[in-house]
């Protein structure tokens, strides 16, 4: 199983290339930030 630490890089690194902040992200996964 993939620890929490590389999969977070990895989602990150996938992110970036896309040109994604982390809310457009989100928006596309369909969740909300907390606040």
């Amino acid at each position: 199983m993939i620890n929490k630490k590389t999969f977070g890089s990895f989602i990150r690194e996938k992110r970036l290339e896309q040109g994604l902040t982390q809310k457009e992200l989100a928006e596309k996964l369909i969740l909300t930030s907390v606040r």
